[in-house]
C-alpha cells in the first residue's frame, strides 16, 4: 500500500486536477468531502475524457485535443465511486483477491471512519505476493 502523497476536495476545479496530476505524476487522485471521508476516485483518463488537453495525456489520448476547451466541472463530475474498498485491517490476501477477480488497477484503503490512508495497486499485490511470506493487514 502507497500512502497518499495528495487528495482533492470535491469542488476541486478540473484545471487543478491538471495541475495536480502533472506536479505528482499520478494516473489517479483519491476524492474526499468535507469530512476527509473518501467519496472516490479521478484517474487521468477522466480528466482526458473531460477534454482537456493535458501535456501527456494530449499527445497519447487526444492527438487533436489541443484546440478543445476545458469543460467546466470539478473533481466530484469527474470522479468513479470506488466499486470495492477495503479497511486497513483486510489482509493482502483478500485485497489480491478483490484486485484480480475485478480486474482492479487501484484499490483504497480507508480508517475506520472511511479516511482514506493508502491506495493498493496491483503492481503492490504483486511485489507483495512475491516478495514477502506473510498475509499481514495494511495497519
Amino acid at each position: 500500500m502507497k500512502p497518499v502523497a495528495v487528495e482533492v476536495p470535491e469542488e476541486t476545479p478540473v484545471e487543478t486536477l491538471r495541475t495536480l496530476f502533472h506536479e505528482h505524476r499520478a494516473s489517479v487522485l483519491p476524492v474526499v468531502d468535507r469530512q476527509r471521508a473518501f467519496v472516490g476516485l479521478v484517474t487521468a483518463r477522466d480528466v482526458a475524457a473531460a477534454g482537456l488537453d493535458t501535456d501527456v495525456l494530449d499527445e497519447y489520448v487526444l492527438p487533436f485535443g489541443s484546440h478543445l476547451d476545458p469543460i467546466p466541472c470539478v473533481a466530484r463530475d469527474l470522479m468513479r465511486p470506488a466499486a470495492f474498498i477495503v479497511h486497513e485491517y483486510t489482509t493482502m490476501r483478500r485485497a489480491a483477491q478483490l484486485v484480480v477477480v475485478h480486474n482492479l488497477a487501484h484499490l483504497p484503503v480507508v480508517d475506520r471512519a472511511g479516511r482514506l490512508v493508502g491506495i493498493v495497486s496491483a503492481l503492490d499485490v504483486l511485489h507483495r505476493s512475491v516478495f514477502s511470506s506473510g498475509d499481514g493487514v495494511f495497519a
